[in-house]
């Protein structure tokens, strides 16, 4: 990643509970993942919207005990766990006693919290790069990446020479890969099976 400057993980920088803007970066990142998620659980969206902030407050509350150790688990694993378990609080909620079920213990991982997780995040460090980048830069990546244009087209269209079109797409591509490991999870791919939701 050399050329591109790295912040410190957001996942150490919320620890410190004096650091109000890595929280809200937080919250921006991640509210989007399990809101989503938990709608395609069946929530409805404000009952989504409640279950998703009372699993943000379980993880403010136990920041300061999760390790990273990709031998035992990442980040987005442990969101999995607590999300599950705050949307089984949810459905006990609203059911008899004698119907409460408890989440299996292995509940953390799915195909569909996997591409929720992936999705949401890619798009939201996506959009945090493009504000940090010139309009061309963003307009060479989103034709040739996104759209999936040729690189003779784009630079055709946006009239600029064909090697700026390509390492304008490089550029971005590096800092998403540093934005994606800034915001705390260094597994998500940036393939093209989630293009289609880019914003």
């Amino acid at each position: 990643m050399s050329g591109v400057e790295t912040s410190p993980s957001l996942l150490i920088r919320i620890r410190d509970p004096q650091d109000s803007l890595s929280w809200e970066l937080f919250v921006q990142a991640y509210t989007p993942i399990v809101y989503r998620y938990l709608t395609t659980r069946g929530l409805q969206s404000a009952d989504a919207a409640d279950v998703a902030q009372d699993t943000l407050l379980e993880v403010a509350n136990g920041i300061q005990r999760f390790q990273y150790d990709p031998k035992v688990g990442r980040f987005r694993d442990w969101l999995a766990l607590i999300t599950k378990r705050q949307l089984y609080r949810f459905w006990n909620r609203h059911k008899p006693v004698e119907e409460w079920v408890e989440p299996p213990a292995n509940s953390g991982l799915d195909a569909e919290w996997i591409d929720v997780f992936q999705r949401e995040l890619l798009n939201t460090a996506i959009e945090r790069v493009k504000q940090q980048v010139e309009p061309a830069t963003w307009q060479a990546f989103s034709s040739t990446w996104i759209e999936d244009i040729p690189a003779a087209t784009v630079a055709e269209k946006l009239q600029m020479p064909i090697d700026l079109v390509y390492s304008a797409k490089a550029r971005f591509l590096k800092r998403l890969e540093a934005e994606i490991r800034m915001l705390g999870d260094d597994n998500v791919s940036i393939g093209t099976q989630f293009k289609s939701n880019v914003p």
